[in-house]
């Protein structure tokens, strides 16, 4: 992380190349975090104990952070967002739990599709389903007057999710006074910011 003000830059690995001369004059950034996922890792090791609130660069605490928003009432509302988006882009998205072996700290979740609603590992799930829950952690990490930045918001997501999605950083930007900028070639992230979408 940087400083140039008490503002948040949060930028996921490959967005657009923003001046930050620009930036701070336009928005008044003071600091930023670049965040480039290791999705893989984080499937494959879990995420290690950690009682941080905001998300790392890597994502590597995405388990624990989750855990800590649910478990801190002045946190929870963040939890909440999170797990409501999910649930409305993957609406077979049932309980959710966090397992702990040492220092590690995983996730599962049971899924409605299937009788008895099984428990599963987090690692079973799709890329969507672990990139949206990346980027709502990045979104609901930003501090109010922050700014987060997200590159393409589609990747692995059905058009009706990408709406959601949309639609939810949309909803919590207003409510936190947290600016979005959305890099995309993506014509269902465009159409939402059209009057009239195709």
């Amino acid at each position: 992380a940087g400083n140039l003000a008490d503002e948040h830059l949060l930028r996921l690995d490959g967005a657009a190349v923003l001046s930050f001369m620009m930036l701070n004059r336009a928005l008044a950034v003071r600091s930023f975090r670049t965040y480039h996922y290791e999705i893989n890792h984080l499937l494959r090791y879990g995420s290690r104990h950690s009682s941080a609130v905001g998300l790392e660069a890597t994502g590597d605490n995405l388990f624990p952070l989750l855990r800590n928003w649910r478990d801190d009432a002045k946190l929870e509302e963040r939890y909440e967002f999170v797990l409501a988006t999910m649930r409305k882009i993957f609406p077979h998205l049932g309980r959710v739990g966090f397992e702990t072996a040492g220092q590690t700290v995983t996730m599962n979740v049971s899924d409605d599709r299937w009788p008895g609603n099984p428990t599963i590992p987090i690692a079973r799930e799709s890329t969507g389903f672990i990139t949206a829950l990346l980027q709502l952690c990045a979104l609901a990490s930003c501090p109010p007057g922050g700014l987060v930045t997200l590159d393409e918001i589609e990747t692995s997501l059905h058009p009706r999710a990408i709406r959601v999605l949309v639609e939810a950083c949309r909803t919590w930007a207003a409510k936190h006074d947290i600016r979005v900028v959305l890099a995309t070639q993506s014509e269902t992230v465009l159409d939402q910011f059209r009057d009239e979408p195709s």
